[in-house]
């Protein structure tokens, strides 16, 4: 404090006042250099600020532009009636055109980058609106059909209006998918013709297995009649080679059947028979 008759100030240490003997330039010039001593340490301060946001900055577009997925910046337009009708690109990184194939887009519409995209993916712009309005995040797979190409998407909403996509390219996979899907409905497919396939063959099956029983049943009666039947009957293959001789035959000939007939021709035997009749038993 000052004293209004001497030039003296009183500064308060240590819980003490103490008092000193000055002019009121020297107290000026020492709060000058005060003064000045302040403004060096608030710039210093402002400077490491700077210098601190500036190697944020270098290292968020380090990490912006080494990213894997693809990342755009984008600012929702809207008609009077609040619907979407297109989007600017207000910032991307190296690996969106790497994705895409797409060159030069920031300041640019998606409807000028990519004509008819709005009539062909609708639901993009949907989708893009209401994180840009609501806030909320969303994820989905989407077929970019004017490009050829499947996304994985993920937006979100840094303020209102405007919207963060990052992206990735899954057109190998989806196609690996089809690939799979195709190849999986083939077996299916064919696991039901082979299903019918099984069918037909136990119905054949069985139909043999019937068939068989039929004629089974029909060579014991042909059997069971030709063994007591007087008659001499014998049954022969296309060859003509006797196949069997009934024992009627053997009675007749009074010799073996199969030494005489099993695996002769009828014309062996009908001439054997001849001879027998010419020149008796």
């Amino acid at each position: 404090m000052w004293s209004s008759t001497t030039n003296l100030l009183l500064i308060k240490r240590d819980g003490k006042w103490e008092k000193i003997e000055s002019s009121k330039r020297k107290i000026a010039e020492e709060a000058a250099i005060l003064q000045s001593i302040e403004m060096k340490k608030a710039e210093k301060k402002r400077e490491l600020a700077r210098e601190k946001l500036q190697e944020n900055e270098r290292r968020y577009r380090l990490l912006f532009e080494n990213m894997i997925d693809g990342f755009a910046y984008c600012r929702m337009l809207y008609d009077d009636f609040d619907r979407p009708v297109d989007f600017i690109y207000l910032d991307t990184n190296s690996a969106f055109e790497q994705l895409t194939g797409l060159k030069e887009v920031t300041g640019k519409r998606v409807t000028e980058v990519i004509p008819g995209i709005k009539e062909q993916n609708p639901e993009l712009f949907d989708a893009y609106s209401r994180v840009a309005l609501t806030g909320q995040p969303e994820r989905f797979e989407i077929e970019f059909k004017l490009l050829g190409l499947w996304l994985w998407v993920s937006v979100y909403s840094t303020e209102r209006e405007y919207f963060v996509t990052v992206f990735d390219n899954i057109t190998d996979r989806k196609r690996a998918e089809e690939v799979l899907s195709g190849a999986y409905e083939k077996i299916q497919v064919q696991s039901e013709e082979l299903q019918v396939s099984n069918e037909e063959l136990r119905t054949q099956s069985d139909e043999f297995h019937e068939a068989y029983t039929l004629l089974h049943a029909s060579e014991n009666k042909f059997r069971t009649l030709a063994e007591n039947s007087p008659d001499l009957i014998a049954r022969f293959d296309r060859q003509n080679r006797c196949l069997y001789a009934n024992p009627a035959i053997m009675k007749f000939y009074a010799t073996p059947v199969i030494v005489q007939f099993y695996g002769r021709s009828v014309e062996d035997l009908i001439g054997k028979n001849k001879f027998r009749t010419e020149n008796g038993p």
